[in-house]
């Protein structure tokens, strides 16, 4: 089986035409993976500017309690956006953009981590290390192009197999 017959078959799926026909369900997944993500995106801005010396009266500590809400978060994300994938696999799985966002959004969980790591390593110092700074620049700039390749992907797609 090729991948355009795979795609075919997934998009002639019930989950597929549901996300696509339904009066509710794509606006409603698009809504949920837009502020879930920004909840994920914005929490790992906030950490990775805090390491770049924004906010400096606000404590890592406080920052930590957005861990769970990033989690549900991202969770939120994840069905939404794979609900989402399912609705138009060809569309989005053609697309070398889809692929930058997930290499982007890779990039920035993993900085996101390595930030709050070296920053709760390095609590009581005046500032953070060069290589955590650099890292949390670098965090943003991967956060940026996360949501700028999703907004990118409704504009850039080269195959749509259902219309």
């Amino acid at each position: 089986m090729s991948m355009m017959q795979l795609f075919a078959q997934i998009e002639q799926s019930d989950i597929s035409i549901w996300v696509r026909e339904s009066l509710w369900a794509f606006p409603t997944l698009l809504v949920a993976h837009a502020i879930s993500m920004g909840i994920v995106a914005g929490g790992g801005m906030m950490l990775a500017l805090r390491a770049l010396g924004v906010a400096q009266g606000v404590p890592y500590r406080a920052l930590g309690q957005f861990a769970p809400l990033m989690g549900w978060g991202g969770l939120i994300a994840s069905v939404s956006g794979g609900l989402l994938l399912a609705g138009y696999p060809a569309k989005a799985l053609t697309n070398p953009v889809f692929a930058l966002k997930f290499v982007f959004l890779a990039a920035a969980i993993s900085l996101g981590r390595f930030v709050w790591t070296r920053s709760q390593a390095e609590h009581g110092r005046a500032g953070r290390s060069a290589g955590t700074r650099w890292a949390a620049g670098l965090s943003v700039l991967m956060w940026v192009g996360v949501i700028a390749a999703g907004r990118f992907l409704a504009y850039t797609h080269r195959l749509l197999l259902v219309s």
